[in-house]
């Protein structure tokens, strides 16, 4: 039997929509892909620039403190700290639940984190040791601190 040139273009149509279709499917994937990138690259800038101004804030809380009352500077003192580790947190529970899974960013915030960790929540005064061995404060903090040193 044979075919008329109509079918045979219609075949070779059918097969080149086909792969202009899966062409479209993967560099929709691709597209996908790269805006998760940017996205977790834009929540790293924040968190980047929000440490920064927590950094800028304990300097004028210290600048301050022999201008202000002592109960003052313990509330400004306190707050800050409770900020700066709800921040850490936030910054542990982003990596720990993969919402940034990006390993340049990951490492990137590895040696910052672990240095946080260990000066200021492990070794200083900042945290209390009941807070420290309570297994529901700071649980993404512990468990990514633990993850990293211990891989």
């Amino acid at each position: 039997m044979e075919q008329t040139f109509l079918e045979i273009f219609s075949s070779y149509i059918g097969i080149i929509s086909g792969l202009a279709a899966a062409g479209g499917l993967i560099f929709t994937g691709f597209t996908f892909h790269r805006d998760n990138l940017t996205r977790q690259g834009q929540v790293a800038s924040d968190l980047v620039r929000d440490l920064k101004s927590l950094d800028q804030r304990l300097v004028d809380i210290k600048t301050e403190e022999r201008k202000i009352s002592h109960e003052e500077y313990n509330m400004k003192f306190n707050t800050w700290k409770s900020i700066f580790f709800n921040e850490m947190e936030w910054i542990a529970f982003l990596i720990s639940t993969n919402r940034i899974n990006d390993k340049q960013i990951i490492s990137f915030f590895k040696p910052m984190f672990m240095t946080i960790v260990e000066k200021r929540f492990y070794q200083g005064d900042l945290i209390s040791d009941e807070d420290r061995k309570n297994p529901k404060k700071y649980l993404y903090i512990k468990q990514l601190y633990d993850k990293i040193k211990d891989p």
